[in-house]
Parts: C-alpha cells; structure tokens; sequence
C-alpha cells in the first residue's frame, strides 16, 4: 500500500529523512501507545510536521477536516522498528520538553 505523502516526501528531490530527538520521541510514544491529550496539546507541532512528512495520520473526514489522531501510517509503523533497531527508546530520546510535560 503507497503512502502518498511519503513518498512524495521521499521522491521530490532526494531521500534523506532527518528526524529530531523530540520527533524521534513521538514516533516511538504514538507507537507504544503513549499518545493522549497532553501530547496532542503540547506538541502539536510535532506530530503536523511527521504528517507532512506522511508518519503519522488523522482521521479526516470527506471534506477533509480532522477528528481525532489516527497514529502511525504504515511508513511509520516501519520507521519506529528502524529506530528501535538503531537502539532508540522512550526514555533514550526525551527531551526536557518532554521530562517536564511527564512529571505535570
């Protein structure tokens, strides 16, 4: 199954995906199911970038509004093993952003 955003994202002019720590630290919380509210209000910003990037989804109606978050997109899904592969964890990519929403 092709995910569009992906691979437009892949293909435009090189492949070369760059993911921050704090990107990195969503991917594997949304992945093990450590996505709530706080993370959606906190890091908002975050999770829209790894939807353009076609990581992460919502769950969009026929006019193309959101309503709720739909998680990692199969391409997601795959990059959270790599990152597990690579040795990334939770607790290995958080940032103090990320410390300090946790201990609230």
């Amino acid at each position: 199954m092709s995910n569009e955003l992906f691979a437009q994202y892949t293909t435009s002019v090189a492949f070369c995906l760059q993911l921050s720590k704090l990107q990195c630290h969503m991917i594997l919380a949304v992945k093990d199911g450590h996505y709530s509210d706080w993370v959606r209000a906190s890091f908002m910003g975050t999770l829209q970038s790894l939807e353009r990037k076609g990581i992460v989804h919502w769950n969009r109606d026929e006019s193309g509004e959101a309503h709720g978050f739909g998680g990692l997109t199969e391409a997601g899904e795959h990059l959270a093993k790599l990152l597990v592969i690579a040795g990334l964890t939770l607790e290995n990519t958080a940032t103090n952003s990320t410390l300090r929403h946790r201990a609230a």
